[in-house]
C-alpha cells in the first residue's frame, strides 16, 4: 500500500498478527536480538517491535483501571450543613447546662470549677447570649 505525498511515495507497512507474535516469540526465546528481528522481518523502526512486545510479550503491561471519584460540591455542602446543625444543638445543650448550674450554685461557684479555656468559652457564650 502506498500513498502519494508531495511527489514522494509513502510506504505504509501492515504486519499480520502472526508475524507480530512470531517476532516477539523469537526475541523472547533468544533466537533473535531486536536488531536481528528488525532485519529478518523487514521492520524499519525499533519502536514498532517495542510496541509489539508491550502488547504481545510475556511481560506485557496489564492495565488496571482505577476510578477516583470526588464528592460533588452539593454533597459536601450537605455534610457541612449537618455538622453545623449538630454543633448548634451541642452549643444549646451546653448553654442550658451552664444556666442550670448558675441557678443552682451561682456564677462564682461555676467560675471556680472551670479551667482557663472553659472559663474563656463561658464568658464568650455569656456575651453572645446577652447580645441576643
Amino acid at each position: 500500500m502506498s500513498n502519494e505525498i508531495s511527489g514522494k511515495a509513502l510506504v505504509v507497512r501492515r504486519y499480520s498478527e502472526a508475524v507480530k507474535l512470531q517476532c516477539v516469540s523469537d526475541i523472547e526465546r533468544g533466537r533473535l536480538t531486536v536488531k536481528e528481528a528488525m532485519e529478518w522481518y523487514d521492520i524499519p523502526w525499533r519502536r514498532t517491535i517495542d510496541r509489539w512486545r508491550e502488547k504481545y510479550g510475556k511481560d506485557k503491561k496489564k492495565t488496571k483501571i482505577v476510578r477516583i471519584l470526588m464528592k460533588s460540591e452539593q454533597e459536601r455542602i450537605r455534610e457541612l450543613e449537618k455538622l453545623v446543625a449538630d454543633l448548634q444543638i451541642e452549643n444549646r445543650i451546653k448553654t442550658a447546662q451552664i444556666q442550670l448550674w448558675e441557678e443552682e450554685k451561682g456564677e462564682k461557684a461555676l467560675k471556680k470549677r472551670l479551667n482557663t479555656q472553659q472559663l474563656k468559652e463561658y464568658e464568650e457564650r455569656k456575651k453572645l447570649l446577652e447580645s441576643l
